[in-house]
């Protein structure tokens, strides 16, 4: 619970900064940057890979996967922070369900949970 709230709370804290920043760059007729953030718990393996000139840290897995297919889904959901229902299950703050959604990779639909701003975010 501690980590999922945590990690949810980053996401809010990235959406608010994105949020003042689209604000300047309103004010400077600029067009606002949009991003999605999906949220998902499970085991990783991470490190780096690569070569002595070109080394990159990486982390790969089934729960990766997952968190960037609900990345993805953001912008067909038209909402900006979307988390699995395992994520939903350990987070402390409230979730809502936005559906079920066909993912690829993933055999059945999977429901999907819109992350609700507590005060102040």
């Amino acid at each position: 619970p501690d980590a999922c709230g945590h990690a949810l709370q980053a996401a809010f804290d990235a959406q608010a900064d994105m949020d003042r920043m689209n604000s300047g760059r309103e004010a400077a007729e600029q067009p606002p940057i949009r991003f999605g953030i999906g949220l998902h718990i499970g085991t990783v393996t991470y490190g780096n890979i690569g070569t002595e000139d070109r080394l990159d840290f990486t982390v790969i897995g089934p729960a990766v996967n997952r968190a960037s297919r609900l990345q993805a889904l953001t912008k067909e959901a038209g909402v900006p922070i979307l988390a699995s229902a395992e994520f939903n299950d350990y987070c402390p703050h409230p979730m809502r369900l936005v559906g079920k959604f066909d993912m690829r990779g993933i055999g059945e639909q999977q429901e999907v949970f819109a992350a609700v701003p507590q005060s102040g975010n």
